[in-house]
């Protein structure tokens, strides 16, 4: 299958695999919370679950899905999730 044009980057490819390796732990929780537990544990974003939401909403990602276990997402999921938090990320940075 194609690959998203997002992983072409390397900066970005990277923000991915940690993403996706940080969530994995949480395999087994809703996505919401597994979230919510990463980023309590990541040093570079620290979100509340109600940020979370918000950032979720503002990119039309708020749906049913998200209250789904972590091991039934898609990796297509995981990329568009990982795209939304490195631009709220980068946004954040740059003070936008």
């Amino acid at each position: 299958k194609d690959i998203n044009p997002f992983l072409f980057d390397n900066v970005r490819k990277s923000f991915f695999l940690k993403f996706v390796a940080g969530i994995m732990p949480y395999k087994n929780k809703n996505m919401l919370n597994a979230l919510n537990l990463y980023f309590k544990s990541n040093n570079n974003i620290n979100l509340k679950k109600e940020e979370i939401l918000d950032i979720l909403k503002i990119h039309n990602y708020f749906s049913n899905k998200i209250n789904n276990k972590v091991f039934k997402f898609k990796i297509k999921d995981f990329v568009e999730l990982s795209k939304i938090f490195f631009s709220y990320k980068n946004h954040r940075i740059k003070g936008e």
